[in-house]
């Protein structure tokens, strides 16, 4: 089970179901929360709130990458735009965050650290940004969460369903 969710979460390689992807996102929301309760609770006296954010979004952008990537494998997608479209506007608004380029504190994170806020967009180039990371991730939700993967074998490898608990193989 370990070396399976391990896979899931750090492999590039093979397809995963939309139950996979959705496992995949679950699983690092919990991960976002605790990585920002944690560094929130230790690091706010010195830190400011974007510098939070950017750091739980560096822990897991790999993760969240492999997880998308196996997804558009199983729609027999290449990584090459798509990880980009769906993905690129995500990681420009978190690195223009976490230097603080166009964005101020706007609200308490829900359970998060006292102090730990929202950012909100203070420019007309930032709520663009804002804007076009909020319609990229409703796409990826919608292709990646929803429509059914390619049917058959494709070139990443054989349906998710078809395979059994010894055929998830992390490549090394």
């Amino acid at each position: 089970m370990l070396t399976r969710t391990m896979c899931l979460l750090l492999s590039f390689e093979t397809r995963i179901s939309r139950r996979g992807f959705w496992l995949g996102i679950g699983l690092l929301s919990i991960f976002a929360l605790a990585t920002i309760w944690i560094v929130g609770t230790f690091a706010l006296p010195y830190w400011e709130p974007h510098v939070i954010s950017g750091v739980a979004m560096l822990v897991l952008l790999y993760p969240s990458l492999a997880v998308g990537v196996k997804r558009l494998h199983d729609r027999n997608k290449s990584a090459f735009p798509w990880a980009f479209i769906y993905f690129g506007p995500q990681v420009l608004t978190h690195v223009t965050q976490f230097f603080n380029w166009g964005w101020e504190p706007w609200t308490q994170f829900p359970l998060g650290p006292q102090g730990v806020m929202i950012m909100q967009p203070t420019n007309t180039l930032t709520w663009v940004l804002a804007a076009l990371s909020v319609a990229a991730l409703v796409a990826a939700f919608i292709e990646l969460g929803f429509m059914k993967g390619s049917d058959g074998e494709n070139r990443y490898g054989r349906t998710p369903e078809s395979m059994r608990e010894g055929d998830f193989v992390c490549a090394t």
